[in-house]
């Protein structure tokens, strides 16, 4: 931790090859919150931390959640920079931290609304999944962070 804090502090982080970055927070998963913090320092998360990401997907789940009516899904956060979610069941859905930064909240708010009209049995992504998908999200409203 201290030869990335060094690396990060020299610049030499920012330098290596997006390969090397994911082995290194694969190894030390800690990282991703004080990265996500710096980001925010940085203003390219407008200003909010990575637990406040995390909360705010949690609220938005929550509250897809009941309008759909199914139990609240576990959420992990991955570090894909491929993809912004998956469903993987019912009951569990990822969202990245890192996919297409910076992530604003309607783009949170629309990964977690996509992955759970997936959950809810829908798995093409046709004109009725983006209309459920619209719906749920006009049923929702404004989520304040």
């Amino acid at each position: 931790l201290e030869k990335i804090e060094k690396m990060e502090a020299d610049g030499t982080f920012e330098k290596l090859p997006k390969k090397e970055v994911v082995e290194l927070l694969q190894k030390n998963p800690s990282l991703i919150t004080k990265i996500m913090d710096n980001l925010a320092m940085t203003g390219l998360y407008h200003s909010y931390t990575y637990q406040d990401l995390v909360a705010y997907a949690k609220k938005c789940a929550r509250i897809y959640s009941n309008i759909l009516g199914i139990p609240m899904p576990y959420i992990k956060f991955t570090q894909s920079k491929k993809l912004y979610g998956s469903c993987y069941s019912k009951k569990n859905i990822s969202i990245s931290v890192f996919a297409h930064a910076p992530l604003s909240l309607e783009d949170l708010k629309s990964t977690v609304a996509h992955e759970l009209v997936h959950a809810v049995g829908f798995k093409n992504h046709d004109s009725q999944f983006y209309l459920k998908m619209v719906k749920l999200k006009q049923e929702a409203g404004d989520i304040q962070i």
